[in-house]
């Protein structure tokens, strides 16, 4: 019972979010479409509900290529057949780094594999880059954990933490776990500053 209560709260904060997002205010109507999605990407000004994330679309094409997928057969909320029409397939993806900003799919999967060589990907070998990882965060899959081998590679997870949420503001329903983290992040970042 307490699972699908969650799924429902779940659920109901992505409704939140998706009409905070796309609900155009004059008409009550959600902006649902490709041509759309793309002018709020492609306008630098910020102007945009969409153009703040124009930055982590240009990382994904001209870096690493980490993209949201899923199939139909899923359920995924974002299936191309889903609410969010640009959202669900890789082709769908590497089309909008043509249109935004003329990156071809070719180019992306060079870009990739050059960030790969240049960063070792999954098996990073430098100093001084923590890695925490949210216990529920749905991107902790892709994290480095655990740890590398010496203490400048510091991998950890955070019970209970989203998605980078020792990144946002401390407020005072802050898990105890979250708190720590914070704290272990701070003490890191002092270390290798005062190096």
């Amino acid at each position: 019972r307490q699972d699908q209560q969650t799924q429902s709260a779940s659920y109901n904060q992505l409704v939140t979010l998706a009409r905070a997002l796309l609900v155009d205010p004059s008409s009550g109507c959600m902006r649902v479409n490709y041509a759309l999605g793309v002018a709020g990407l492609a306008d630098p000004s910020g102007s945009m509900p969409l153009s703040g994330d124009r930055s982590w679309i240009w990382q994904t094409c001209s870096e690493f290529g980490f993209y949201q997928t899923c199939s139909a057969d899923t359920g995924c909320p974002f299936h191309p057949h889903g609410t969010l029409p640009w959202y669900g397939s890789l082709e769908l993806s590497l089309e909008l780094c043509a249109d935004l900003f003329n990156i071809s799919k070719d180019d992306v999967y060079v870009n990739v594999n050059q960030t790969n060589q240049i960063t070792g990907g999954r098996d990073i070998q430098s100093t001084r880059i923590a890695f925490p990882n949210g216990g529920i965060d749905p991107w902790k899959a892709q994290g480095i954990f655990p740890p590398g081998p010496d203490d400048y590679e510091p991998a950890f997870m955070v019970p209970g933490a989203s998605h980078h949420a020792w990144t946002h503001p401390s407020r005072p329903g802050d898990s105890p776990s979250l708190v720590k983290a914070r704290a272990a992040i701070s003490e890191l970042v002092e270390t290798w500053l005062s190096q």
